[in-house]
Formats: structure tokens, C-alpha cells, sequence
């Protein structure tokens, strides 16, 4: 913090003129300039790339972001003990070589010490929209000059990376026999035509209060087994319900020739990480089954 220095004179005084000189003399006198110190780090946190690509917003569970993050010293003392963490990425950032610098364990003035860290994309992250996190540079600042540091300093910096999400489920309504049998058009009033139906979350942000509705079957269809899927209330991303309904054919769907209806599945995407569903998703699906009609009197 300061600095000082001597100026030391010597002679030899003439007691007894000889002209040389017989008797030592000596002056010193010393002055101490102080520093203006400045005791400083600054961290950069940048985004580099998603799975070593090109792109800049990630959209599927397990891509890995990638950042270089930075530390340096913008100040004009050596600072002691520097370390990076990044305490939501996948392990503690690791340091590369320094630029400019000398791969030492001190941070020198001007010095900056270069490091890499990676997270990896949770389904949590997509129904968010971003993922943001925070890389934080600590150290000691020398500002006595005893080579160990004794001012604290740090730096944080974060970095926002941007979820591409996709809002969309797919409602797929299917014939499956009438009566049990194996006959695909119906002929008698009373005959039950039934159906499979599939709800699939075909986005990559989960869907809440999923539904399935058929207004002109005999009941709301019937959920059965998540395939793939967890049976749980959530339309996971990627994940398909499947149910089944029924319908008791009349006089009317006979002379029509046709018998046709509607599957409709909605629900409610996830886009700002709220765990309820902020965004309407629906989709509707048809299907016709033929009358083996017999015109006679």
C-alpha cells in the first residue's frame, strides 16, 4: 500500500588538515509514497454453444449448454485464493489456460483465468422457457504485502439461455370392433361400435388438466394405461393416454349410412415453469364407421 526508500549520504570530515579526511559523517533521510490501490475481479459469464452446435435455444431434455466463464483481475493488486463456482452446473467449472497470464496459483494485476462449465437440460428448464444461472469468482486481495491476502473480493455474472418450446398435443381416435367382433360396419339398432383414443403430448413443455371428451358416445371416454407414460395427472412431454369409448348404434345412424364422431382432447401447456399451464392446447380427432345397409320390403 505505500512504498519507501532511503537516501543514505557518507563522508569523511578533516579534523586535523590533512586534506583528506579523518572523521566519518554520515545523513540518511527516507520517504514513503503510498499506492492508490484498487482491489477488484471481475467475472464474465458467456453462452458458447448447445451440444457443440450452432444453435441458441435448447428444446430437448438431456442437450448439454456449454459456457466459458472468466476471472479476472481488473484491479491493480494480486489477489490470492481466487475461485470459480457455478453451483447449478453439472460439476465446478473447470480452468483452462490463462490468457493472458501464467497458469499460477496467483491472479495477477491484468491476469484473467479462463474455465469451461456445462448443465444439462431438465424438462423443468424447457416448461420454464429459459435457464439462468450463476457463476461466482471469489479471492483474497494482497493489500499489505504479505504474499498471502487479506481484502475479500468477488464477482458474479449470470447468463440466460432461451427455451425453443413447442405447445402441441395430438388426439387420434380409431375404430376398434363392434361388439367384439370382427365385422367394421354396423347393421342392427343396438349394435355397440367401439373406439381407442389417444391424447400424446407431441410438444416438448408439459401439459396440465389434460381432457378427453366424445359428446356423442354413450360415456366420457374411459382412461386406461399410459403408454409410455406414468399415469399420473401430468401430460408429460412425449407421453400418451390412451382411452377407449363406445357408442350404441341407432335407426337413425343406420339410414344415414355413416356414423361419425369426434374425439376432442385439451389441456393447458406449461411455458413459464408455474406447474399449472398457462398456455390452451387442444386437438380433435374423427372417425367414421359405415351402415351395411339393406334396402328391402
Amino acid at each position: 500500500g505505500s512504498y519507501t526508500n532511503t537516501a543514505e549520504g557518507d563522508g569523511s570530515a578533516d579534523t586535523d588538515g590533512n586534506g583528506t579526511g579523518d572523521t566519518p559523517v554520515d545523513s540518511d533521510d527516507s520517504e514513503t509514497v503510498n499506492a492508490s490501490q484498487a482491489s477488484s475481479i471481475a467475472t464474465v459469464k458467456s453462452f458458447a454453444n448447445i451440444d457443440g452446435g450452432s444453435a441458441t435455444a435448447y428444446a430437448t431434455v438431456g442437450e448439454l449448454i456449454n459456457y466459458t466463464i472468466s476471472l479476472t483481475n481488473d484491479g491493480n493488486v494480486s489477489v490470492y485464493n481466487a475461485t470459480m463456482a457455478d453451483a447449478t452446473a453439472n460439476a465446478a467449472p473447470l480452468r483452462g489456460t490463462d490468457a493472458p497470464g501464467n497458469n499460477d496459483a496467483v491472479l495477477n494485476a491484468g491476469e484473467t483465468w479462463n474455465y469451461t462449465a456445462s448443465h444439462t437440460v431438465t424438462q423443468a428448464d424447457i416448461d420454464n422457457g429459459s435457464y439462468t444461472n450463476l457463476a461466482e469468482g471469489d479471492g483474497s486481495a494482497d493489500t499489505d504485502g504479505n504474499g498471502t491476502g487479506d481484502t475479500p473480493v468477488d464477482s458474479d455474472d449470470s447468463e440466460t439461455v432461451n427455451a425453443s418450446q413447442a405447445s402441441s398435443i395430438a388426439t387420434v381416435k380409431s375404430f376398434a370392433n363392434i361388439d367384439g367382433g370382427s365385422a367394421t360396419a354396423y347393421a342392427t339398432v343396438g349394435e355397440l361400435i367401439n373406439y381407442t383414443i389417444s391424447l400424446t403430448n407431441d410438444g416438448n413443455v408439459s401439459v396440465y388438466n389434460a381432457t378427453m371428451a366424445d359428446a356423442t358416445a354413450n360415456a366420457a371416454p374411459l382412461r386406461g394405461t399410459d403408454a409410455p407414460g406414468n399415469n399420473d395427472a401430468v401430460l408429460n412431454a412425449g407421453e400418451t393416454w390412451n382411452y377407449t369409448a363406445s357408442h350404441t348404434v341407432t335407426q337413425a345412424d343406420i339410414d344415414n349410412g355413416s356414423y361419425t364422431n369426434t374425439a376432442e382432447g385439451d389441456g393447458s401447456a406449461d411455458t413459464d415453469g408455474n406447474g399449472t399451464g398457462d398456455t390452451p392446447v387442444d386437438s380433435d380427432d374423427s372417425e367414421t364407421v359405415n351402415a351395411s345397409q339393406a334396402s328391402s320390403i
